[in-house]
């Protein structure tokens, strides 16, 4: 990876001299950061461990608003290129993971799948997260495990890049559906953040596609926009709750529930089901 010195501060961190596994280093994310004329050599994966705010690039005349919170990543695919990056917001620190051919080669059978890794933004996978996190963990002390847990560790992080992120991976998802794992990570992501204002853009990434295209699948595999389905679900969540806890009242049910107010309760209400949420509790 060749980005400006601007653009990616010196580590705070690098491993130690008898690392056996790859470049590996802790970064800090300033409050302002900006490069041109990145260019990704090889397949690099980055993990926020600290730190939000937002993230611009600008390649080919096309711009992407992007945005990071801890433990979001990012992949990038060998021979990608940013024209221009700029970051601003909450200073932190991320891990940085390239993969070298020459290790790949000595490692895989198969090198040229990886070759197929594409470049993907804004992705949770905690399996990701975990590998980066132990790997680093392990560089950060020169390889104590030895050589076998290093190179078994890289194994494990091609193989999981190339069978999620490869360009094979992802031509099944542009079917027009959710895969099975894309509906369940979405779906669990709603109910645990309900409470929240839930976006698009979360439950896109949660899905691990681009918004865009999250919205159409969505639509296709649940028959009902993403906002649609998030409002049915409250609605729902709010009807068992008034009828669980009666002790509640309607404006802690709105906001358990994540409805901005008592009347945005009640218009969803009547419009979802057909009676208020007073005719609802005094129905139970």
């Amino acid at each position: 990876m060749s980005p400006e010195p601007d653009l990616r501060p010196a580590p705070l961190a690098v491993p130690q001299r008898d690392w056996l596994g790859p470049p590996i280093h802790l970064h800090p994310y300033l409050g302002e950061i900006a490069g041109k004329d990145i260019v990704f050599d090889e397949p690099l994966v980055a993990l926020a461990l600290s730190g939000r705010g937002a993230r611009t690039y600008r390649t080919y005349g096309r711009t992407r608003e992007l945005y990071t919170v801890p433990r979001m990543l990012e992949i990038q695919g060998a021979g990608s290129t940013i024209d221009e990056g700029h970051w601003h917001g909450q200073a932190g620190v991320i891990i940085t993971c390239e993969l070298p051919k020459p290790l790949l080669q000595r490692l895989l059978p198969d090198t040229h799948a990886f070759d197929r890794i594409g470049t993907h933004h804004e992705v949770f996978d905690s399996r990701l997260e975990s590998l980066l996190k132990h790997l680093w963990e392990e560089a950060s002390v020169g390889s104590p495990l030895g050589a076998v847990y290093a190179e078994g560790m890289v194994i494990a992080l091609a193989a999981l890049l190339v069978g999620s992120y490869g360009s094979d991976a992802v031509s099944q998802h542009k079917a027009g559906h959710l895969s099975p794992v894309q509906r369940k990570r979405v779906l669990e992501f709603v109910e645990s953040n309900l409470a929240t204002d839930i976006s698009v853009s979360q439950m896109a990434a949660a899905a691990q596609i681009p918004p865009d295209r999250f919205a159409r699948a969505f639509k296709q595999t649940f028959g009902v926009p993403p906002h649609a389905y998030v409002l049915e679900r409250r609605v729902n969540a709010a009807g068992a709750l008034i009828r669980a806890t009666p002790s509640l009242s309607l404006a802690e049910v709105a906001v358990a529930s994540g409805f901005s107010s008592q009347a945005h309760l009640a218009n969803a209400f009547k419009s979802e089901l057909g009676v208020s949420p007073s005719a609802w509790r005094r129905a139970g």
